[in-house]
């Protein structure tokens, strides 16, 4: 890294955010590389159901499906809750899809964790990119904005690690694993300062910059010209957003 990105003020603390909100794509790589433990759930003969052709073909396609929804989801959400703690939310609904997945013996099962986390994982990767965005500063905004999918690649090849070398009801709650501490440390991540503006909360919004820029950042003129863009905004409302328009 060179000294510009370096002298920053905040980059390490932006670093952290970023790694942390990055880390949530590790289980979409890995539930996008898992179908390929379906041959071993096929062959597993301590199962007490069979999958079909006509099952393998829906629990492969299903978490794509599901993902038609999440952006509609997304947009009533949102906003009342704020793009932090929607995000943070959808990673513990997840942990439990992983682990119901890996240990009820039922075909259901494993449609209802495929669903979810395909519908989940929508979710995040349509909220991610403006959080990533709001949290960090221009100068380091795209190189900090690549680490979500090398996240996602990294899920996909642990992914077929673990299917190659462990049995699959384990490769499938080992997936869920990451997502426990990342849960956790998502708590003392700041919430967007452009959502806390668009509430009216301008000192919880002047609170998040000066953590997230530190001591020697502008942290105050920074707030100033997010207030103007909010105002220069045509809506503060998610759903009016996206709304389509008569023609």
């Amino acid at each position: 890294m060179n000294y510009s990105v370096m002298s920053v003020p905040g980059f390490g603390r932006q670093l952290m955010c970023s790694l942390v909100l990055a880390s949530t794509y590790l289980s979409m790589g890995c539930s996008s590389a898992w179908p390929n433990a379906i041959p071993k759930i096929v062959n597993d003969t301590y199962l007490s159901f069979h999958l079909t052709g006509a099952d393998i073909r829906w629990i492969i396609s299903t978490d794509s499906l599901s993902s038609l929804f999440g952006p509609i989801i997304t947009g009533v959400l949102m906003e009342p809750l704020g793009p932090r703690r929607l995000v943070n939310w959808c990673v513990l609904p997840t942990i439990f899809l992983w682990i119901i997945m890996a240990y009820v013996p039922s075909k259901i099962a494993l449609y209802v964790g495929r669903i979810g986390i395909g519908l989940i994982n929508s979710i995040i990767i349509t909220v991610a990119p403006p959080l990533s965005a709001e949290l960090t500063s221009p100068e380091i905004r795209g190189m900090l904005g690549t680490m979500r999918m090398t996240a996602s690649a990294t899920g996909v090849l642990i992914m077929y690690i673990m299917i190659a070398f462990l049995p699959w009801k384990l490769a499938t709650v080992l997936s869920a694993v990451p997502l426990v501490p990342v849960f956790v440390i998502f708590f003392f991540v700041p919430e967007s300062p452009y959502w806390l503006v668009r509430k009216g909360r301008d000192s919880d919004a002047l609170k998040a910059l000066t953590l997230l820029r530190g001591p020697n950042g502008d942290s105050r003129s920074e707030l100033d010209r997010i207030k103007k863009a909010n105002e220069e905004q045509p809506s503060d409302n998610s759903c009016d957003q996206v709304r389509l328009k008569p023609l």
